[in-house]
């Protein structure tokens, strides 16, 4: 890998939809069969991230509570303030790791294809 290979990495990667490459890196990408595919995979990327941005996936309702009763943190369970502050960690942290699922999934299906 040279280092135009390298520069055109690093460019595919801050490019915003619809900005194209500074002419020289242009010129590589269009003789390195290696960089086209690393365009190609990077532009599948991004549209397949796109098609993301108004789904919506909801957890099973149990989650949250499955993951509140492992939480540990010295919370009194008859306190209610502390369990609604349990409720709403474990509930972000099930988003969270619901959303990274989906997200790496969707990548990965996308990467396979390519």
């Amino acid at each position: 890998m040279s280092v135009a290979c390298n520069a055109v990495r690093l460019a595919i990667v801050g490019l915003d939809v619809g900005e194209v490459l500074p002419a020289p890196l242009e010129t590589h990408l269009s003789s390195c069969l290696r960089c086209q595919v690393e365009m190609v995979r990077h532009s599948k990327l991004e549209r397949e991230l796109a098609s993301l941005r108004n789904v919506v996936e909801t957890a099973p309702p149990s989650l949250v509570d499955s993951v509140a009763a492992g939480i540990v943190l010295g919370i009194d369970p008859e306190d209610e303030a502390s369990l609604n502050l349990a409720r709403v960690v474990a509930a972000t942290g099930a988003l969270v790791a619901a959303a990274g699922t989906v997200a790496v999934v969707r990548w990965m299906r996308t990467r396979s294809v390519a």
